[in-house]
């Protein structure tokens, strides 16, 4: 299932990156307990996250993509299949930036991807609503 919300805002596409690359080095630093250097937030960065009420579930993240300023794709993936988020920042004049979010939720197997068919339909536009949430927090997060 994929989903795709945008946003455009007054905020450079400087100032928003800087709050994703910082959001992703705290996350490194919290889960691996380890500093990470500027330099080494790039493509091809992975750590394990855990998550959960005791931290019992663990995701494996991969940064697929990051192009200073312009785009952050990660890959989250799991036993119970695998997760693309991706941002990407277009400047469109006058001071303003498109902000784009796409989530692609990537089945583990066949009985899985049916199942997240069928859902797909119940919860598309709650997943649109989240996503949508998720770039207002940006954007304050950045002001």
């Amino acid at each position: 299932m994929e989903v795709i919300v945008s946003k455009t805002t007054h905020l450079s596409p400087e100032t928003l990156f800087a709050v994703l690359k910082k959001s992703l080095k705290e996350d490194y630093i919290a889960n691996t307990q380890q500093n990470l250097a500027d330099s080494d937030v790039k493509e091809g960065l992975t750590f394990v996250k855990n998550y959960g009420k005791n931290h019992q579930n663990s995701v494996r993240v991969l940064v697929s993509s990051f192009v200073e300023n312009h785009r952050y794709e990660a890959l989250f993936s799991s036993n119970r299949g695998s997760q693309v988020i991706l941002y990407e920042l277009t400047p469109l004049g006058d001071g303003k930036t498109m902000l784009r979010l796409k989530q692609e939720t990537i089945p583990a197997s066949f009985v899985q991807n049916l199942n997240d068919y069928l859902m797909s339909f119940l919860f598309k536009k709650s997943l649109k609503r989240q996503l949508s949430a998720q770039l207002t927090a940006l954007i304050n997060a950045a002001s």
